[in-house]
């Protein structure tokens, strides 16, 4: 239907009837999972309410990675920031790895965005390599752990007990603790 419209885009009088053709074609292609045409689309797209829309289809469809994308161009940093955990996440679950993954390179950029202490304190328990609920299989191989991005989430999340925890315990880091 969107299409037969914009085949002949000079039917249309009012150009916003192009626009919303144009909108509702996105999300219909989204929908029917053409997800590659559709960020492609996206990326030119400034309007805030269709890229949220069409962050919310991806969301629904499980594509979290596209979704947190979209999210984080509309400056949503913290369902941004949760959508890269959870792609991370799924992606590790899928591969039968232990822990954490070695790169969280996009989540760390959004930290000083984010504002959801639950997702502060995720992060850092991520990578201080202790998610122990996404454990698949008993091992003692663990992802690698950063110790010092752990404490600076939990300092951020201000969850004093385990940013003291992860200073004294694994930093050594003794005379901080008390400043």
């Amino acid at each position: 239907m969107y299409e037969a419209a914009l085949k002949n885009p000079d039917n249309f009088k009012n150009k916003s009837l192009i626009s919303l053709a144009e909108a509702g074609l996105l999300r219909q292609k989204l929908r029917m999972g053409e997800i590659a045409f559709g960020m492609k689309l996206l990326r030119q797209c400034n309007d805030h309410a269709l890229i949220m829309d069409c962050a919310a289809i991806l969301e629904q469809r499980q594509q979290l990675l596209e979704a947190a994308i979209l999210y984080e161009k509309v400056k949503m940093y913290d369902k941004a920031a949760e959508l890269y955990i959870k792609s991370k996440l799924e992606v590790l679950l899928e591969l039968c790895v232990i822990g954490v993954a070695k790169n969280f390179g996009k989540v760390a950029e959004l930290i000083p965005q984010i504002q959801s202490a639950k997702l502060l304190t995720l992060y850092a328990a991520a990578q201080e390599g202790r998610v122990k609920s996404f454990i698949i299989h008993a091992s003692n191989s663990v992802g690698e752990k950063n110790f010092v991005e752990a404490a600076k989430a939990y300092k951020q999340a201000r969850d004093n007990g385990n940013y003291v925890r992860v200073l004294v315990s694994n930093l050594k880091q003794i005379d901080e603790v008390h400043s």
